[in-house]
């Protein structure tokens, strides 16, 4: 049984009356691509590749663990549905969530070259996982070189979040670290359907925002206060909505992204038009 949900200012868990946006992908559909088609299309090819690499999923129910740090033979996992947590727990019981994942997501990926879990996952919410196994990778990067040219980019993208999150956290005040996770969220969120407007589903409590930026229950709860005194955002029973995106962007210092395309792989150069290598002079004897 997991424990009652508590919503990021402290009141339990109900229904509000709105419709909210949650993208969710049926088990009987393919698995969302919206992570990785936002760098171009997939073939069919790519397309079926890319769903035969999970295996039978998992469901899960919010606070339920897929695996601790420390586990042996750690794998990576799909996330079909729902939302799940990365994070590293201490020895005094502080826990640091490191990332949080939305459908479309491989999870875990960090432990991938590792012999033993660096992070323990939990399902922030009702979650639908499926693993996915090293030889599933292997295969990809043999016969779909390009679909693995795009984890690798999304691999990247990862790695400049966690830059930023890294940065924000030790060197912002308070309200801009709360700010910067909930245009993160929103904008990963928009991108199922970027046509979206009003509140979005975000199933994070106020110990769950605290655990992500480093702050506690308290200077959380002035933060989500704040912002929506200001009119800029607001995070109310599992409900996040961005009321001014202009004025977040200042307060938080992070303009939209733009998103680099794969022209760099594509090579419109055919065999027959490529150059020759250039030659190493030979040294006569």
């Amino acid at each position: 049984m997991s424990p009652v949900a508590r919503d990021a200012e402290g009141s339990d868990e109900t229904h509000i009356g709105v419709t909210l946006f949650e993208p969710s992908e049926p088990m009987d559909q393919r698995p969302p691509t919206c992570r990785i088609t936002k760098y171009g299309p997939l073939s069919p090819d790519e397309a079926e590749a890319f769903e035969e690499m999970a295996g039978a999923p998992m469901t899960l129910t919010r606070g339920q663990y897929v695996r601790h740090r420390g586990d042996t033979d750690p794998k990576v996992y799909f996330l079909r549905s729902g939302w799940v947590s990365c994070s590293v727990t201490f020895e005094d019981g502080a826990r640091q969530i490191v990332k949080i994942h939305l459908p479309g997501d491989l999870v875990g990926v960090p432990s991938f070259a590792a012999s033993v879990a660096g992070e323990t996952i939990q399902a922030l919410s009702d979650a639908v996982v499926a693993p996915v196994s090293n030889q599933s990778f292997g295969r990809l990067f043999r016969h779909h070189p390009r679909l693995a040219a795009i984890l690798f980019v999304v691999s990247q993208e990862e790695r400049a979040l966690l830059m930023r999150r890294l940065a924000w956290v030790g060197r912002t005040r308070s309200i801009q670290r709360v700010g910067e996770l909930i245009m993160s969220l929103h904008d990963r969120v928009s991108l199922a359907d970027p046509t979206h407007t009003g509140p979005i589903f975000a199933p994070l409590s106020q110990e769950e925002i605290g655990d992500a930026t480093g702050l506690t229950n308290v200077t959380v709860n002035h933060c989500l206060q704040e912002l929506r005194q200001r009119q800029v955002a607001s995070w109310r029973r599992f409900s996040l909505e961005v009321h001014d995106r202009a004025r977040l962007e200042e307060l938080v210092g992070i303009p939209r992204e733009a998103i680099r395309t794969l022209d760099w792989f594509e090579d419109p150069m055919t065999d027959e038009s490529r150059p020759p290598l250039a030659r190493s002079p030979t040294t006569m004897p």
